[in-house]
């Protein structure tokens, strides 16, 4: 879970237009007042079309958007299409939440909310720093055996192992054993790409960036790279950004 800059709400969204599907969905709760196209793709635009909550793509087959109520439209009706309540959501993080009321037991809400103040990430569990945070990760069910873990794990496997390989390429052209042009442009591209992974438009972004962070392999990368002239401007704006997406402390590049 990542921190999602709040968009303006669609044009079409108007005032106007609140207060009559508002009133439409009070009149009869059946109508699905929030599932117009203009809202959908929005929050997909919003969330760089990734579940606000657990970051899986919910543009891709099986995998598909519903519009989550933060504050749950059964208790909150007047919110139904309110677009400050609303959140992009994979059908099994809507489901998860269900009616809970965050007024009752708050949770973060990742376009208000930065996670990484109430979430740490450690051996590919989630837990909570605080209240909000072990309120989060229960209703949600964040650390799903099956759907979640073994996901990051997996993610966090594949991302050690690119890890290793590109810091073995990178002390071989700094030792000199492999100073040649293919080894150096597979660095520079190949820690660019991992970079890329852990952009907040990447899927599970927060699980490569804490796994980047907190790798002394990859630290020693940077430095190595650094060393030896390879990085550059862009690796330096991705290395930054991904730091924003982390949700533990971090080992320092020296």
């Amino acid at each position: 879970m990542i921190h999602l800059k709040r968009i303006s709400p669609p044009s079409e969204l108007t005032q106007q237009e609140i207060t009559r599907l508002t009133n439409k969905f009070i009149s009869d709760n059946t109508k699905n007042v929030w599932s117009q196209t203009y809202i959908k793709e929005q929050l997909l635009k919003m969330s760089h079309n990734k579940c606000a909550y657990c970051e899986c793509k919910i543009i891709e087959e099986s995998k598909y958007l519903e519009v989550e109520h933060f504050f749950p439209k059964k208790h909150y009706p007047n919110l139904v299409v309110e677009w400050s309540n609303l959140l992009p959501s994979c059908k099994r993080c809507n489901g998860k939440k269900g009616e809970h009321d965050p007024n009752v037991a708050p949770i973060i809400n990742p376009a208000i909310d930065f996670p990484n103040e109430h979430l740490i990430f450690f051996n590919y569990l989630i837990r909570g720093k605080d209240e909000k945070g072990k309120n989060t990760v229960a209703v949600l069910n964040l650390n799903d055996m099956t759907r979640m873990v073994s996901i990051r794990a997996t993610i966090g496997t594949q991302t050690v192992e690119t890890i290793e390989g590109l810091l073995e390429r990178t002390e071989n052209f700094s030792n000199g054993n492999d100073s040649s042009v293919i080894n150096r442009s597979r660095i520079i591209n190949g820690v660019y790409q991992v970079l890329l992974e852990a952009q907040e438009e990447a899927e599970y972004s927060s699980t490569v960036a804490t796994i980047l962070f907190t790798s002394e392999d990859f630290l020693d990368l940077v430095k190595t790279m650094k060393k030896n002239n390879l990085w550059t401007l862009e690796h330096e704006n991705l290395f930054n950004k991904a730091n924003e997406n982390i949700l533990t402390n971090v080992l320092q590049v020296i």
